[in-house]
């Protein structure tokens, strides 16, 4: 009896510590996902919502952002993401996002549709990296990145 005890007290241990590092994993995946869309939107003020008070540089970073949003129209789009380390309130995962410039400036619909499906467009690039995470009064923040960006291979297309 008392090992049956022990062991639905383990399994009910290994259930809820496993509901609450997937809990965190779409946490972490959903303020990665706000940060992408802010730099969509070219959102500033979002931008920083999602970034850690304890950011390295942070007033650098929002300068930059700044400078970037209003020179070029960058596009984000995330590729794989999954948490590698989880430790209290700090985080790291490991990210691969796609990344093209985006036409915004077509003076018709179609024009701007076509050139954004085309490489008339600077290529895109996919690149993976670590990027750190804090969790500040219960919700999970962008801290740095944390290593230096790995181009991806591109699929092979498909042959006819």
């Amino acid at each position: 009896r008392k090992v049956c005890r022990k062991m639905r007290f383990f399994l009910f241990f290994l259930l809820s510590c496993s509901a609450c590092l997937a809990g965190d994993h779409d946490e972490i995946r959903e303020v990665l996902a706000e940060n992408f869309r802010a730099c969509n939107e070219e959102d500033i003020d979002a931008l920083m919502d999602t970034c850690s008070m304890d950011m390295p540089d942070r007033p650098g970073f929002r300068r930059e952002s700044a400078i970037l949003f209003g020179e070029k129209d960058v596009h984000y789009s995330l590729v794989d993401f999954r948490v590698t380390k989880l430790r209290g309130d700090y985080a790291e995962a490991w990210i691969v996002q796609k990344t093209y410039s985006e036409d915004r400036t077509s003076d018709s619909d179609a024009r701007r549709a076509f050139r954004n499906g085309t490489t008339l467009l600077p290529q895109e690039e996919t690149v993976g990296y670590f990027a750190s995470f804090k969790r500040e009064r219960g919700r999970w923040k962008c801290l740095a990145t944390i290593s230096e960006p790995i181009p991806q291979r591109k699929p092979e297309p498909a042959r006819r």
